[in-house]
């Protein structure tokens, strides 16, 4: 089947072009950049990007149009594909129609976590044999793709709960018809589509509503929304010492190199283990991927080697370089929430170092003022602040606006010190020129930054 891919760039995008590539099929795909992880991810698959996007891309006549939920019911390529008469998907409906069948669907959701906790699960559970398939909405870098369709019974997924494309307004994840969902928390996010708290957990509640019988579910006991959705169905609960979990992690020593841990349920003891990541969202990422091996039937003395040997993913806490007496991080961290776990854990990795963080309000919701409080209070956090102009903002009402001279002001308040830059290239100026011997530089944003990133850590080995 030729399958042509628009908006393929895209995390999510890219995996399932690679996993429908691997399955047989003929894919290609447009967008109208392509940076690294994704476009290294794509080349290594064999899939052709044909970039920017024009009505000539569709010219090699492919069966289906497989449509990012980025693009517009106007979107030159969709009018294109549409006047020729070529049917519309997106990359849910057509994984879940070409892909799941006859599988066990493990979907891993929630707010956070989601990317490190489904390639740990994933990682985990092929290295013990069980030779899932898997879908993964980031570049692992244990596994040799973010997709692979596996041979054994589970099939691993990152469920996202934001809407499928401009004619499937319902979440991503309900295309997946799970035998299992590991539920890492639930937070107000997506304020572009989600009104609210309470519509956000009624898209959480249809995806568990959707598990089949005998089926699994486990959620984070941190979280009060996600912890009630696995009581009130009978269901488990993990989380650290000190919470009224089923499996939890107690705490035997933390270290730059990651965490040692017993993990135990409520019979006792099952083992001890090491996670080689920081932080202590990280620490209940393992705990939940631990136990979702445990429910799928893995023995827990087959999980401590390859948890000890797991190294994460691409954009999460991923050090750039270092140079100068200066070390460089990248996080796709957006949310406030998302932001203050990472930082705490980064400090674990570096410690001694003053954080310098670099913020660009990029995701629907960091471009609104819904948190506007909330990124003043974690970002006032680190001693020095620079802000990165805020992704266009010109279909967001202005009262509805992310106000960054607010926010400038709000983290100085603080004793912070803070500059909204007009331009990446003057941002980068900035970086450069005051980078000093200690500084950790923490570059959060879910975009590429206009390249200055890699611009940074290439000036940081000079």
């Amino acid at each position: 089947m030729k399958i042509h891919f628009i908006g393929i760039a895209g995390t999510g995008m890219g995996a399932v072009a690679g996993l429908l590539k691997a399955a047989g099929h003929d894919v290609r795909g447009s967008d109208e950049a392509v940076y690294p992880p994704m476009s290294e991810a794509l080349e290594r698959a064999g899939i052709p990007v044909m970039c920017p996007f024009s009505e000539e891309n569709l010219a090699w006549g492919p069966d289906t149009v497989v449509v990012g939920n980025v693009c517009r019911r106007d979107h030159r390529e969709v009018t294109a594909a549409s006047a020729a008469g070529i049917p519309l998907t997106s990359f849910p409906a057509i994984l879940g129609e070409r892909v799941l069948p006859g599988r066990r669907p493990v979907v891993v959701a929630g707010t956070h976590g989601k990317t490190t906790t489904t390639t740990l699960l994933a990682t985990l559970l092929e290295r013990c044999g069980l030779r899932p398939g898997w879908f993964i909405g980031g570049i692992p870098n244990d596994l040799p793709t973010a997709c692979a369709p596996g041979e054994g019974d589970p099939f691993v997924l990152e469920g996202d709960e934001y809407d499928t494309a401009f004619f499937d307004k319902g979440s991503k994840f309900l295309h997946y018809r799970p035998f299992a969902v590991l539920l890492t928390g639930v937070e107000f996010d997506h304020a572009d589509i989600f009104p609210d708290l309470a519509a956000v957990t009624a898209a959480f509640t249809a995806l568990v509503d959707l598990i089949s019988p005998g089926g699994v579910l486990l959620a984070s006991a941190d979280n009060a929304i996600a912890a009630g959705l696995a009581r009130e169905r009978g269901q488990l609960t993990y989380g650290l010492a000190g919470e009224n979990a089923d499996y939890l992690a107690e705490l035997r020593e933390k270290s730059p190199a990651g965490t040692a841990f017993t993990l135990r349920d409520r019979g006792g003891p099952l083992g001890e283990f090491f996670v080689p990541l920081v932080g202590e969202h990280n620490l209940r990422n393992a705990v939940g991927a631990l136990a979702m091996c445990l429910r799928l039937g893995v023995p827990a003395d087959a999980l401590a080697a390859p948890l000890a040997a797991f190294t994460g993913v691409r954009r999460r806490q991923e050090e750039l370089g270092r140079g100068r007496g200066v070390v460089a991080v990248d996080d796709f961290g957006h949310h406030p929430t998302a932001i203050r776990v990472t930082l705490s854990g980064l400090l674990q990795r570096y410690p001694g170092r003053r954080p310098v963080l670099v913020f660009e309000p990029r995701s629907a919701t960091s471009r609104r003022a819904v948190f506007q409080r909330e990124y003043a209070e974690v970002l006032a956090a680190a001693p020095r602040v620079l802000l990165a102009p805020a992704y266009d903002q010109s279909r967001i009402p202005p009262q509805e606006r992310l106000d960054l001279d607010r926010l400038a002001t709000d983290i100085a308040a603080g004793g912070t010190r803070v500059t909204a830059h007009p331009d990446f290239p003057d941002l980068l100026a900035a970086l450069r020129r005051e980078a000093a011997d200690g500084d950790l530089v923490i570059f959060f944003s879910s975009g590429a930054m206009g390249g200055i990133k890699t611009e940074f850590a290439r000036f940081l080995k000079e």
